[in-house]
């Protein structure tokens, strides 16, 4: 169950983390 609710928050998270003038998205 831990690793159902990690691997589903794990990219919001990160998308979250990392800044938006970064760049990431595109």
């Amino acid at each position: 169950t831990r690793s159902s609710g990690r691997r589903s928050g794990a990219r919001k998270a990160a998308a979250r983390r990392r800044p938006r003038r970064a760049g990431w998205r595109r």
